[in-house]
């Protein structure tokens, strides 16, 4: 199976946490590749495939900001520290937000499915309210929502209810727009069952 690959037009911080405990950074995910590769050769462990090992740990932490074959679900491992709730949906949907401005944004076509996903998100156990802090933060999550559903009126999926929907405590999604999306499914342990998000 094609693995993910990171996608060149969008920016991810190259960091990458060996199996040591040890935490690298770099300006860029070559220079990353490089540290992490001299590190093993210093110490003597064999190098493996560090490129690849990289960009899977970059893709998992930032699922958005790669590339995923066609038949794979996307792995999510994001961290669940709830001070971080807004600082994570602001990440996911300045993502979403790069990919509906390059027309790589795909929206469902039935406003049944919106509404069976607003249910389900609506009594989750993972619903998670915004930290009270950062009101900077909820404010461009809520412009760039706005730009992201403008399509909705037109497609005739408009749904306002949604408005109401708290954060995703498990994947750090914001439901407010991911209900309307057509998405690949996810696998991480921290979906409940039934939950529409799940491989």
């Amino acid at each position: 199976m094609t693995s993910a690959q990171l996608n060149p037009n969008l920016y991810v911080k190259p960091v990458f946490d060996e199996a040591d405990g040890t935490k690298f950074e770099a300006a860029s995910v070559p220079l990353l590749i490089g540290r992490v590769t001299a590190y093993r050769k210093r110490l003597g462990k064999p190098v493996g495939t560090v490129a690849k090992e990289v960009v899977e740990q970059l893709c998992n932490r930032q699922p958005h900001l790669c590339t995923w074959p066609s038949d794979a679900p996307i792995p999510v491992n994001r961290p669940q520290h709830k001070g971080e709730l807004n600082k994570r949906i602001l990440d996911y949907v300045s993502g979403l937000a790069e990919r509906y401005l390059r027309g790589k944004l795909r929206f469902v076509r039935e406003r049944k499915e919106v509404e069976r996903r607003f249910n389900i998100c609506s009594a989750c156990p993972r619903a998670q309210r915004w930290a009270s802090s950062c009101a900077a933060c909820r404010a461009e999550v809520a412009r760039l929502g706005r730009e992201i559903k403008a399509p909705l009126g037109p497609l005739g999926i408009r749904f306002d209810a949604a408005e109401k929907l708290d954060g995703c405590g498990a994947l750090g999604e914001d439901p407010r727009v991911s209900i309307f999306l057509d998405e690949q499914k996810v696998e991480s342990p921290n979906l409940p069952s039934g939950c529409w998000r799940k491989a």
